[in-house]
């Protein structure tokens, strides 16, 4: 008798392991509903220029408190931009096409990196880490799959938030995760979060944003008078 239950709560406890089994792999073959990424990208695709205002908080390790600083960006499709980080600006970044500079004002230094690889074959560009950053606001899906594996996305309050694996591999040397945080209403990208190998993580929040303005040319174009230039490839 007594054999006999237990035999048959084993046979209740593989059923319901099997069970478990069956639900946890039925859960992980269910497709990511994207729908969210492609009303974000749709509004993205007749975009050709964008300038922005941004709060960045750098979380460390051995900091309770996040760094934070104000920002500006200029964005012109399709390589581009001008980054200026802090009031009075401590860094800017400036590209144009395939290069880019990094200016620290205070200092009077500048730094000119070539993105194009001098082993690419043909003369072509090949992907590098500056590269791939720099397609923060894609435009459609084939651009953000180029660059990215697509992880999860899910609900969280006010926002979407799409996490991404880079597909560059001397960016995943550095960094682990990029977060997208898409607006649920507007569908506009209301903030990003990069997360590095070393735990720390850098998120940029959105406090403005502006659509297809006309960006003044001298605001892409670097000034480099008075600054210690040193030139390097990526």
């Amino acid at each position: 008798m007594w054999l006999g239950r237990i035999n048959t709560i084993f046979a209740g406890l593989g059923f319901l392991s099997l069970a478990c089994f069956l639900t946890i792999d039925s859960r992980a073959e269910q497709p990511l509903d994207l729908a969210p990424v492609e009303k974000w990208l749709e509004r993205m695709k007749g975009t050709k220029s964008l300038e922005a205002t941004f709060v960045q908080q750098k979380y460390l390790r051995t900091l309770r408190a996040p760094l934070t600083t104000t920002g500006h960006l200029w964005l012109q499709y399709p390589d581009n931009f001008r980054w200026e980080l802090g009031d009075p600006p401590s860094t800017i970044a400036i590209r144009n096409r395939d290069t880019l500079t990094v200016l620290k004002p205070k200092k009077k230094r500048a730094q000119r990196i070539s993105l194009i690889s001098e082993n690419a074959k043909d003369g072509g560009q090949v992907p590098t880490s500056i590269h791939s950053m720099s397609k923060t606001f894609p435009r459609s899906m084939e651009e953000l799959t180029e660059h990215f594996v697509i992880l999860n996305i899910e609900r969280e309050d006010k926002v979407y938030e799409l996490t991404l694996k880079p597909k560059d591999k001397k960016l995943t040397l550095v960094m682990r995760r990029l977060v997208f945080f898409i607006d649920v209403k507007k569908y506009h990208l209301h903030a990003f979060e990069i997360q590095f190998r070393d735990k720390s993580r850098v998120r940029t929040t959105f406090t403005k944003l502006i659509f297809n303005p006309v960006i003044p040319a001298g605001l892409l174009k670097p000034d480099l008078g008075g600054y210690k230039i040193s030139d390097r490839s990526q």
